[in-house]
């Protein structure tokens, strides 16, 4: 009797325990925070944000060469392709740029791109949108100044110097103390040291010269290679703001290749902002114009100068020599 209800017992709790429903376990819900994560960092080059250099704001990474937010680095982008022309609303360019204030003023927070070195060449050699490209403005040119220069380009070299005057050579000698006096205030070179201010010069001179001989009244023989470059330049009647950036263009060019990385950045700078500068001095047209004095100065060889003008004034002195003391 005492086991039957021992039996009996033993049931009642096996059937309460399988009436009793197992508890529902719900599955975690996936975390999407770190998904998130990943697939921020994955984009960017900092899991961490730093600040903007420009603005302060957030920056994830690097563009152009800089630490900076994805606002600069479109705004500083959009006005090197568009080469837009900025003016300060103050007209003082000291204006703030920070997260609240950089839209503010256009002009300086392009100032401040460029003062964090912000690498304007990196924007001109990226792919832009395939659209063709117009030819109006070569059309516009004349083509008898385009013939000119090209007979400059491919001259033949001359075999005789010409006879001269004594009044040639002394308003050759002045030319040449005018350019390089010129020079040195240039933007391009005025805040270097004057060591490396005459290494750049020691390879512009030439070109220098000739750019300022264009509003002298300085004629040669008609066969001689200056005198068709003077001949065309004087063509395009270049005013003194455009020789002098056109002066600051030659300088800069031929300073980037033969600096530092650092003043490199500075002399690309100025260079495009001088290029920025003449065009909105003058017209798309007469920038496309004048910008072919470049390669007709550059194929008048520096002892060509020197020995149709300078040899009679400074005799066998190196040119090296005598810029340290202008």
């Amino acid at each position: 009797m005492a086991l039957l209800v021992t039996v009996r017992a033993r049931e009642s709790k096996l059937g309460d325990r399988q009436s009793v429903p197992a508890p529902r376990t719900t599955p975690a819900a996936p975390s999407s925070l770190p998904l998130l994560t990943n697939s921020v960092v994955a984009g960017r080059s900092l899991p961490v944000p730093v600040p903007c250099r420009v603005c302060g704001d957030k920056a994830y990474g690097k563009h152009y060469g800089v630490f900076c937010c994805d606002g600069c680095s479109c705004f500083f982008k959009r006005s090197i392709r568009k080469k837009i022309i900025y003016t300060c609303i103050a007209g003082t360019g000291t204006c703030v740029v920070d997260k609240a204030r950089r839209n503010w003023c256009p002009f300086c927070r392009l100032q401040r791109c460029f003062l964090v070195h912000m690498n304007s060449s990196a924007v001109q050699e990226e792919r832009g949108p395939r659209k063709p490209t117009s030819r109006k403005v070569s059309k516009l040119t004349s083509g008898v100044t385009r013939s000119a220069f090209r007979s400059v380009t491919h001259s033949r070299q001359f075999t005789h110097r010409p006879q001269l005057s004594q009044g040639v050579y002394e308003m050759a000698a002045r030319i040449l103390l005018l350019s390089i006096r010129q020079a040195r205030m240039s933007p391009a070179v005025c805040e270097l040291p004057r060591t490396l201010q005459d290494v750049v010069l020691s390879h512009t001179w030439s070109q220098l010269f000739l750019l300022q001989a264009v509003s002298w009244p300085l004629l040669l023989s008609a066969d001689c290679d200056i005198t068709h470059l003077l001949l065309a330049c004087r063509q395009l009647a270049p005013d003194p703001i455009e020789i002098s950036m056109l002066q600051t263009l030659v300088l800069c060019r031929n300073g980037i290749m033969l600096m530092d990385e650092v003043v490199q950045r500075e002399m690309s700078s100025c260079y495009y902002y001088t290029q920025i500068s003449l065009t909105h001095h003058t017209s798309i047209a007469r920038y496309s114009t004048l910008l072919m004095i470049m390669p007709a100065l550059h194929s008048v060889p520096a002892a060509t100068v020197r020995a149709l003008l300078l040899n009679p004034v400074i005799g066998s002195v190196p040119i090296q020599h005598i810029i340290p003391v202008i």
